[in-house]
């Protein structure tokens, strides 16, 4: 079994790691975030133009430190935060996520096994989680809060 931290040990920790390891603090366990190759950042970037094409009043934040699960426990950087134009001015490393419409997880090619433990954390306040599968050549959206699948389609990047 994984040790569990405090939210505070997190943070000191995730500080003082050098970079380029990202940290992430997933249902009290700490989590080591894989840097993005070229086909996950194409992933990005493709995703981030279909969303300002549909809603350019909004902005897909990627990588933005996010305050999640329940009583802000949780520490995630998800892909994505997309969120209209200016919410996260003024806030720091770690921001709510009051304001965040979709969180999205593009998967690293060898991904582990807690996306479910990612969605449970977004849970708390973030309407849509987007899971881009990369070894499956898939995306899901769900809400977190209700496991059904709302949809698949394939991206670029895949396979």
């Amino acid at each position: 079994m994984p040790a569990r931290l405090s939210t505070a040990e997190f943070e000191a920790l995730e500080a003082s790691t050098a970079e380029p390891v990202r940290l992430e603090f997933v249902d009290g366990t700490v989590k080591a975030k894989p840097l993005r190759d070229g086909d996950h950042s194409e992933i990005a970037m493709w995703l981030l133009r279909c969303c300002l094409e549909q809603r350019p009043e909004l902005r897909l934040y990627q990588e933005q430190g996010l305050i999640t699960e329940a009583h802000g426990r949780g520490r995630s950087r998800p892909d994505g935060a997309l969120a209209p134009v200016g919410c996260f001015k003024g806030r720091g490393e770690w921001a709510p996520a009051d304001g965040v419409l979709m969180a999205v997880e593009v998967t690293p090619r060898r991904s582990g096994d807690d996306r479910r433990a990612r969605a449970v954390g977004y849970a708390a306040g973030i309407p849509v989680y987007l899971l881009i599968d990369r070894r499956r050549g898939t995306g899901r959206a769900q809400q977190p809060g209700r496991w059904p699948v709302r949809g698949h389609s394939p991206h670029p990047g895949a396979g």
